[in-house]
């Protein structure tokens, strides 16, 4: 069962693509000091900072892991995750909207993952509107 810190966090997410890489980055628009990272997966990549809060999604072989075309990922990608760091578990729930053709295609990823670094137990929520 995830214990909720008291307070969800909510946060803007600014977006990076490497086309080349197929790497594909969202992060928090505020200062903060990287402590860790943790990985879902090779390919699935969260990091924290000092305070153990979530502030940046990494994807690497993205349009592999979206099932997409490298190109609809250049554009804006409207975006909404939320991450639950529970005592035991961090879970990990992203809804990706992806303009492909003019038209929107709603994607999800669902990864979930032992809390084996003891961060501590929180709640935060990730947005960003596509263009």
């Amino acid at each position: 069962m995830i214990e909720k810190h008291k307070s969800q966090r909510y946060f803007e997410m600014e977006q990076d693509y490497d086309y080349r890489g197929d790497s594909l980055f969202f992060y928090v628009d505020e200062d903060y000091n990287h402590k860790k990272s943790i990985r879902f997966t090779d390919d699935i990549i969260l990091d924290f900072d000092d305070n153990d809060v979530p502030v940046a999604l990494e994807l690497l072989n993205a349009s592999k892991i979206l099932n997409v075309n490298k190109s609809a990922l250049k554009q804006p990608i409207g975006l909404d995750i939320h991450i639950y760091v529970g005592v035991d578990v961090i879970k990990l729930e992203a809804n990706f909207l992806i303009s492909i053709r003019k038209k929107q295609i709603q994607l999800f990823l669902v990864e979930e993952i032992a809390n084996e670094t003891n961060l501590v137990a929180n709640e935060a929520h990730f947005a960003r509107a596509a263009a």
